[in-house]
């Protein structure tokens, strides 16, 4: 069985609204077709999604095809949260997380 496990660096998404310089980081771990992800995505002063965004793109491995995969995203207060979709190697954001300094996320899904 495949083991993998990494650093990898997501790609500002075209969802994300970010006051200041934007900044992420991610890890992950693959175990055969498995993929669990972590990451982060930063602006200097803020950073916010609009529900159905797309947070980030770059995932470390895509997505298999037809495959319904889900995680979570919370902002830095842990005051708001949204279910996170992915499809190929982009993250969603369901609902809307305002403006937060830090937007956390992960996710698990199949390749």
């Amino acid at each position: 069985m495949l083991f993998r496990s990494g650093t990898w660096t997501p790609n500002q998404g075209s969802g994300l609204t970010v006051v200041g310089t934007f900044g992420s980081a991610g890890t992950y771990t693959r175990i055969g077709r498995l993929v669990y992800v972590r990451g982060q995505v930063t602006g200097t002063t803020s950073v916010a999604a609009a529900a159905s965004a797309l947070i980030c793109t770059n995932l470390p491995f895509t997505a298999a095809s037809g495959q319904s995969s889900s995680g979570a995203a919370v902002n830095d207060a842990v005051s708001a949260s949204a279910t996170s979709l992915i499809a190929n190697a982009t993250i969603y954001a369901v609902q809307a997380i305002g403006a937060t300094p830090v937007i956390g996320f992960s996710a698990t899904y199949q390749v």
